[in-house]
């Protein structure tokens, strides 16, 4: 992927995100493109996006995992949509904020 430009790297895996939706082992390509660009975007507003993107793989793995746990329980049910729907809102968040090319605030949960 190095003679991808960085932007088109960090594109791309938004979509892996995006298509993971319907294929969750698609994800799994985008964390180790995420921690590839690490380089090639450090100090750009593209920095933001790889950690944005490296974190909602992260919890959003957590959740699932919480949720499987639980899975004995109601709960389950309502932690795994609720993980469900984080994912979802930080990949069009940050999608936005990528195609209008202004970073992303630097807290885990910021609002964009």
């Amino acid at each position: 992927m190095k003679d991808i430009a960085p932007k088109k790297q960090i594109q791309f895996v938004y979509g892996l995100y995006a298509a993971s939706l319907l294929l969750p082992f698609l994800s799994i390509f985008g964390l180790i493109i995420a921690y590839k660009t690490r380089r090639d975007v450090a100090g750009t507003w593209l920095e933001s996006h790889r950690q944005w993107l490296i974190q909602t793989f992260w919890i959003s793995l957590a959740g699932a995992v919480v949720g499987l746990f639980a899975m004995f329980f109601v709960l389950s049910v309502l932690v795994m949509m609720a993980t469900g729907l984080w994912f979802l809102y930080r990949i069009i968040a940050g999608w936005m904020k990528f195609q209008d090319e202004r970073p992303i605030a630097s807290q885990l949960f910021a609002s964009v």
